[in-house]
């Protein structure tokens, strides 16, 4: 019984390794294909790579000296670099350009030594011309919308010699991204003198409170705002009323000057200046508006009689040095 037992453990120990020798190719086979399907799919992701990177640094407009178009050193270094797991050599990268798609304008170009600058002319699809990207002249002046593409090709080579040797190849076209010259147009500014003016010629007094003096104050400008600067020179016949006294300049209805230590003035010319203002951000005139400025008194104020005058000065909100005093409308 133990005999028996034992010839049965030898024969299976013998199937094993025959099993085993027999599914070993094959496990090693799908090992194998593992392995060379990823480096071709990194050889070929290499490859794709290096042209993206190349032509979109060829496209653009470079930030000193020429322009990365015509640095064909530099497209196909570029390309190396991105393309190292893949094995792309400078001479591996082909550049040329377009008008369009498929409408090459210009002589195609392989980079033989990037360190000497030597430029092997390719012919064939390629139009046959003189004009390059290497140092010589003439050079290569792209028209507005024109391409610039760089083809990477690369030789895959598996481990094993059973698969044979595959061409990766990729190819990316950018359009050339040139400078434009712009001639700067001056900015025709609007002057406060020429827009800014009293809607009527005179002061009038409030229908509703007979103590404001007022005059409308109006902005025929589109665009440009402007802001109080300064009240000078405010007077009133003062032998008709000896003790009114200005109690508050009020713009658009709020105050943006108050007498603050109530004296009765009697002894005008009064000046305002900025520094005076109650409120500096309520002094604004802005485009298309009618503003009304008010000189509020402690009594009744009789234009006819009182005689009041002011000189109103302007400023200009994006013009700094642009000042006026608006005289009366049409």
């Amino acid at each position: 019984m133990v005999r028996f037992i034992s010839r049965i453990r030898k024969k299976q120990r013998a199937q094993a390794m025959v099993e085993f020798a027999l599914t070993l190719p094959v496990f090693l086979l799908a090992v194998w294909g593992v392995i060379e399907l990823s480096r071709f799919f990194l050889a070929y992701s290499s490859v794709y790579t290096a042209s993206r990177e190349a032509s979109r640094f060829a496209s653009s407009v470079g930030e000193l000296g020429e322009p990365n178009y015509l640095q064909c050193a530099e497209i196909a270094n570029v390309a190396v670099d991105m393309g190292f797991f893949g094995g792309v050599n400078f001479e591996d990268v082909i550049i040329f350009y377009e008008s369009s798609p498929g409408v090459i304008t210009g002589s195609c170009f392989r980079i033989a030594d990037a360190g000497k600058e030597k430029f092997i002319a390719l012919k064939g699809n390629c139009y046959d011309g003189s004009i390059t990207c290497s140092n010589t002249t003439p050079r290569y002046q792209p028209a507005f919308g024109d391409r610039v593409q760089v083809q990477v090709e690369t030789l895959y080579k598996p481990i094993v010699g059973i698969v044979p040797e595959m061409p990766v190849k990729a190819n990316n076209g950018r359009t050339i991204m040139m400078e434009i010259k712009r001639t700067p147009v001056p900015m025709i500014r609007e002057l406060c003198a020429d827009y800014v003016h009293f809607k009527q010629s005179g002061l009038q007094v409030d229908p509703s409170d007979s103590s404001i003096l007022y005059i409308e104050v109006l902005n025929e400008s589109s665009k440009s705002n402007f802001i109080v600067f300064a009240i000078e020179n405010i007077d009133w016949n003062s032998k008709y009323y000896d003790e009114v006294i200005l109690e508050t300049i009020n713009w658009d209805g709020n105050p943006i000057w108050l007498n603050e230590d109530g004296q009765a003035y009697e002894l005008p010319p009064i000046t305002i200046i900025e520094e005076s203002f109650y409120a500096g951000s309520l002094r604004n005139l802005l485009a298309k508006e009618t503003i009304k400025l008010e000189f509020d008194f402690s009594d009744k104020a009789n234009q006819s009689d009182f005689n009041l005058t002011f000189d109103l000065v302007l400023q200009n909100a994006s013009l700094p040095t642009d000042y006026c005093d608006p005289v009366a409308g049409n």
